[in-house]
């Protein structure tokens, strides 16, 4: 069956971030988003520029009242906003999509191909970038860099019933720097077969390409990968009232018990039987879900 005759696939996490971002003419597509662009200047430049721009208010022909009240204005706002968040009175947006309590991510069950899902196999590979040039992401080539990535990605969630991608999730490392910090892609395939069919595909072809032309002129930007290919029952994962992330972000194609195709998460509840603890989650034969009671304990 075609992708064509397929229910839509919700879009990766990755995919997300992209269609939500918010750049200027000049940055385009570039793996870009307000994030990163706080990120890439220290804290101290981001409140230099703001004390130079306040002093210039001030130096306006105005009365000094409505050059202060802007950022008084401003920074009042959020207090209040903040104040109403934490009593309740204001909904809080951090808790947007948050999944309460204990979840683990497993294969969802294909009725209609007689599938049981579970710990089956997965292959991630972790791709992360970085500029180590003076203006960050500003630097020549990262946005080209950007676009590139932006387009492997999009082809992969729009090819996914074929390509056995799963989905993925992108995070910044901020251990050791306190701006320009590492952007880390984390992305799933079903097997390592089709990774590897991945990077020899056409669009990963054309970025590889030319990263492979320009990389003498981008010593600057450091790019990486990591492959994990983790057999069925060699890995587990828990949330707790945690967000869609990583494997438990990740959709799949199954068939239900009329034949009827369609999208499902990954995410099943681990507050009880066999998931609750770890071996159970991986599926080893001895476990109960009883291995931990004793943590549990109060």
């Amino acid at each position: 069956m075609g992708s064509e005759s397929l229910p839509p696939k919700p879009a990766c996490s990755i995919v997300k971030g992209f269609n939500h971002q918010k750049t200027s003419a000049f940055l385009g597509t570039c793996i870009l988003d307000r994030q990163l662009i706080r990120q890439n200047f220290d804290i101290s430049t981001w409140l230099l520029m703001g004390a130079t721009l306040q002093t210039a208010i001030f130096l306006l022909p105005i009365r000094p009242v409505f050059a202060l009240a802007p950022a008084v204005l401003v920074l009042a706002y959020r207090f209040v906003r903040t104040v109403l968040m934490c009593v309740g009175m204001l909904q809080n947006p951090y808790m947007k999509d948050l999944v309460p309590g204990e979840h683990t991510a497993r294969y969802p069950p294909s009725p209609g191909t007689g599938k049981e899902g579970g710990n089956e196999d997965v292959c991630l590979i972790i791709l992360p970038a970085r500029s180590n040039h003076p203006l960050g992401m500003l630097a020549p080539g990262f946005r080209e860099l950007g676009v590139h990535f932006r387009n492997m990605i999009f082809d992969l969630d729009e090819k996914a019933p074929e390509n056995g991608f799963l989905g993925g999730s992108a995070f910044q490392n901020t251990s050791d720097r306190d701006s320009s910090c590492e952007v880390m892609n984390l992305m799933y395939f079903r097997s390592h077969e089709h990774l590897q069919a991945f990077a020899h595909s056409a669009v990963h072809r054309q970025g590889w390409d030319w990263w492979t032309k320009n990389r003498k002129d981008f010593g600057h930007i450091g790019i990486s990968h990591e492959v994990y290919s983790v057999p069925a029952g060699r890995w587990e994962t828990i949330y707790m009232n945690y967000h869609p992330a990583g494997f438990g972000a990740t959709n799949h194609l199954v068939t239900d018990k009329d034949g009827e195709k369609r999208w499902a998460g990954s995410l099943v509840d681990a507050s009880k039987g066999r998931f609750r603890t770890a071996p159970g989650r991986m599926g080893l034969p001895a476990a109960t879900g009883k291995e931990n009671e004793k943590y549990y304990e109060v």
